[in-house]
């Protein structure tokens, strides 16, 4: 019941819910709902793949009933730290899918209307679009505020404004000039937050904290103006002194470490990615890289985390459930695997995944095999993925940017990788005997 439900959100195409009490959720009668394509529980959440309907089946379970934050998790949930701090970071980014591929996707048109001469990059209409789509990435402090303060059960609006706070033109200011600034005689560390991340989930991290403080020590009959303003000078003050720069110097390690595996590995990720991203998608702990992936673009305008991996895996993913159309001779399994390759190559493998190769373990072989040897190639080659987007063939352009055979690269790579899987697949793969 609602009763035991303390979040829930959605991604692309699950129904994401964490619950207070584990024992009472029926997986197995979850997975025979009609219109559910899979069920799995991981990283603390209950995950219902559902498809692209999700966003509408969501809209739907919330008017269920009033769903309530778990004050105090239950220690018979039994869930793993490591499963709450995924849980955690999972529950704060996947609100922010809409927002990130939306600007990603507007960037990606503004980059195809540039690339094919329709629009010139010193047009008025072209530096609308590109403040447009640059919006959400610079003002992301704010956004990653609210989702952590909705997952956390604090205030948004207060949070919003400890995000704000990050990007204020007078702060900015500050950060160009380069002078030495104190706050009550302690000097501030001058940081620019544009684009971060950890500095405003560390933030509201200690907004849940000051909250029931502020709340105990106002006085009752002038609460109403007394604990936001203990709330928001403790915790503005706090981050601008300590939290933020401390975020900032945690994303900064976050973007040496994925410049040093660019610099001196630049094969290793990619070929990882590329050969286990459909197990990471199947378990969901692809949105968990969300930090490191935002803030490489906040460093280096670019990733190689996950998008040449993904690219190449998603191809995959559409290769061998084309190939298994292609072989098998039942009809249902035939039109599932045409429907679900077609989806895949767009960048949307779950129906792929989760209809046609976990069902066929060989065929699973196969795309993890051609994701790693197109993964290979892509960081041979040193493709980067330069704005958000779902990899696919429809959004090929996240990878057009500084370097103009980037582009071609990426689809050299994931060329190989559905090349091979759609081979593999057709000679030893699969046969409907299975």
């Amino acid at each position: 019941g609602m009763d035991n439900v303390s979040y829930v959100t959605n991604c692309a195409t699950r129904l994401r819910l964490t619950v207070k009490d584990d024992s009472k959720v029926n997986m197995d009668t979850i997975k025979k709902i009609d219109g559910v394509v899979g069920a799995v529980y991981q990283s603390g959440q209950y995950q219902i793949i559902i498809g692209t309907d999700v966003s509408h089946v969501r809209e739907a379970f919330e008017k269920l009933g009033t769903i309530s934050a778990q004050t105090k998790p239950e220690k018979k949930t039994g869930k793993k730290k490591l499963d709450q701090v995924l849980d955690f970071f999972a529950g704060i980014f996947t609100p922010l899918i809409p927002v990130l591929t939306g600007a990603g996707m507007l960037k990606v048109f503004l980059t195809l209307l540039n690339f094919f001469g329709l629009l010139t990059s010193d047009s008025q209409t072209y530096y609308v679009l590109n403040f447009m789509s640059d919006a959400t990435f610079y003002f992301l402090p704010i956004f990653v505020a609210i989702s952590t303060a909705r997952k956390l059960n604090c205030n948004m609006y207060m949070a919003a404004v400890i995000g704000a706070m990050l990007l204020h033109p007078n702060l900015t200011s500050l950060v160009s000039a380069g002078e030495s600034v104190y706050y009550f005689g302690i000097p501030l560390t001058l940081v620019s937050y544009s684009s971060s991340v950890i500095p405003s989930v560390l933030a509201v991290l200690f907004l849940k904290v000051v909250e029931p403080f502020a709340e105990k020590v106002s006085p009752k009959h002038v609460k109403f103006l007394v604990r936001p303003l203990i709330t928001m000078f403790i915790v503005g003050s706090v981050t601008l002194l300590f939290l933020g720069p401390i975020g900032s110097w945690v994303g900064d390690g976050i973007a040496m470490v994925c410049d040093a595996l660019n610099t001196y590995v630049p094969w290793l990720v990619p070929t990882l990615m590329g050969a286990f991203m459909p197990l990471l998608v199947m378990t969901g702990m692809h949105w968990s890289f969300a930090p490191i992936i935002l803030q490489s673009y906040a460093t280096f305008g670019y990733e190689a985390i996950m998008g040449p991996g993904s690219f190449v895996s998603n191809l995959c993913q559409g290769a061998a459930s084309l190939a298994v159309a292609i072989k098998t001779k039942k009809s249902e399994l035939k039109q599932t695997a045409t429907s679900a390759g077609i989806t895949a190559l767009f960048g949307v493998t779950e129906p792929a995944l989760f209809g046609v190769t976990i069902q066929h373990k060989k065929v699973l072989y196969c795309v993890m095999l051609a994701g790693a040897v197109g993964g290979l190639a892509a960081g041979l080659l040193g493709v980067v993925r330069y704005t958000s987007g779902t990899p696919g063939l429809l959004s090929f352009a996240i990878f057009i940017g500084e370097n103009p055979m980037n582009v071609v690269y990426a689809f050299v790579s994931a060329g190989i990788g559905f090349a091979v899987t759609f081979i593999t697949t057709l000679v030893f793969g699969y046969k409907d005997e299975e």
